[in-house]
């Protein structure tokens, strides 16, 4: 019986990471990426934007799961683990004492799990208000994409231009029903971050710099999704046991 409520309770922290995910990844969505990918066809953008109109609705419908889990994961982990390591202590302790250490260490691990499923990720909330160290790698380049209609070439070609003086690089990739989407990449010391609509043509006329053979392409092209610039930098927890000490337990964030 202890051994189908420990496999339970690895279920439940598994769903209890899931809801977490499903929040943290809502609220930290960029609606102008979600249009960009909506435009370009992506299953499950359309859904994720009308998720994000209506955010309040969802973050409470996650709330409840995260809730109705832990609940799950306290009634039928610690028990169990409890009675296992209670047994496991045999005689050598008292009753009284086996009890309350089982309890504690169960307590531990389980919590210890939770804090595992909920400590990495770029906008962790357990990270944060459990410390645990982020590591990054950062990379001086941002990424910005669009995507156009009535790009001057073929539907069946890509096009990927790397430009070592300027250490940009522009693309164009053909997508579905005559679209196309463009990226650039350029250093983030450059005096400007491409953003929004009227930067479109600062757009054209980089990538024109970056590749002149590029530029005839887009003399024609019409924009029909949002411009948007992202960093390109790498988040993570080397080690979120703080150096094998468990800590508080927190609600778990991605």
């Amino acid at each position: 019986m202890n051994g189908l409520k420990l496999i339970l309770t690895a279920v439940l922290i598994a769903v209890n990471a899931f809801f977490v995910i499903a929040e943290y990844a809502l609220v930290r969505s960029r609606k102008a990426r979600l249009e960009l990918m909506r435009e370009s066809g992506a299953k499950g953008s359309a859904l994720a934007l009308t998720q994000l109109e209506n955010v309040n609705d969802y973050i409470s419908a996650v709330q409840i799961g995260v809730t109705l889990a832990s609940i799950g994961i306290g009634a039928l982990g610690e028990p169990a683990l409890a009675a296992l390591l209670k047994s496991a202590l045999g005689n050598t302790i008292s009753h009284g004492v086996a009890v309350v250490v089982a309890v504690v260490v169960a307590f531990a691990i389980i919590s210890s799990a939770q804090l595992v499923a909920g400590a990495d990720g770029r906008s962790s909330q357990t990270r944060k208000w459990a410390g645990f160290e982020l590591t990054k790698d950062p990379n001086p380049f941002l990424l910005c994409g669009i995507v156009l209609k009535g790009v001057a070439t073929r539907d069946d070609i890509a096009f990927v231009q790397f430009n070592p003086e300027l250490g940009t690089v522009a693309t164009i990739f053909p997508q579905t029903k005559g679209r196309f989407r463009v990226y650039l990449g350029y250093p983030s010391t450059m005096n400007y971050r491409l953003q929004g609509s009227g930067d479109v043509k600062l757009l054209f006329s980089e990538v024109a710099r970056t590749a002149p053979a590029l530029a005839p392409f887009l003399s024609g092209a019409e924009c029909i999704g949002p411009l948007a610039s992202f960093e390109t930098d790498d988040f993570w927890v080397e080690h979120p046991y703080r150096n094998g000490a468990s800590r508080k337990p927190a609600e778990q964030g991605v």
